[in-house]
């Protein structure tokens, strides 16, 4: 079973694409049933069966940085009632799922001849411009009233919402992959002007 994690978001703030930091010891359930092996991670498969003084050895398996790509891990016995050493060596794959890019989001305005404080929305109407290109049938779009909801996906607002902040409200949206998980957010306005 693969490891998988969405980009690194600290990394792509920094205009690192594409990478995310593992803790390959997560793999290890699914390596062995057993409690009495000791676990080694490698670059290359020949480091693997080496052993830990070759230089494709990772020290920090818990905090290792990388792409899509594959790690060798040596599975060896640990048997206290014997002094053979028996080991495996297994591939392990490791997959970054790259963010959604929502928008850049314009406000969704609401032009009146007679502006009202309150007036009810379509937040569909933004859809569109939260997908950019990406595929709709990929995605799940939703709203939210702050950030941190946005953020936790929790008490997404109703398609259609009536603006709770007299004429210019700012609202979250938050495009999710349907597949990964990996979710992306940003904010625009909710703004009621004279037609």
């Amino acid at each position: 079973t693969p490891l998988e994690l969405c980009e690194d978001e600290d990394l792509r703030d920094q205009g690192i694409f594409g990478t995310a930091i593992f803790d390959l010891r997560q793999a290890e359930s699914n390596l062995s049933n057993f409690v009495n092996y000791t676990y080694s991670y490698y670059v290359s498969e020949n480091g693997a069966h080496i052993g830990p003084s070759d230089i494709s050895f990772i020290t920090t398996p818990t905090n290792f940085l990388s792409g899509t790509s594959t790690v060798w891990v040596r599975v060896e016995n640990s048997f206290t009632d014997t002094n053979q050493k028996c080991f495996t060596v297994v591939r392990l794959e490791l997959v970054v799922n790259l963010w959604p890019v929502v928008g850049p989001m314009t406000p969704l305005l609401a032009c009146m001849d007679t502006p009202v404080d309150f007036t009810t929305f379509n937040l569909h109407d933004k859809d569109a411009q939260a997908l950019g290109t990406a595929n709709p049938a990929d995605f799940i779009v939703r709203y939210f009233v702050n950030e941190e909801n946005a953020e936790d996906n929790v008490n997404p607002l109703p398609y259609t919402y009536v603006n709770t902040t007299a004429r210019l409200q700012v609202i979250w949206v938050r495009v999710e992959n349907k597949k990964t998980g990996c979710f992306d957010i940003a904010s625009f306005a909710l703004q009621i002007e004279q037609a």
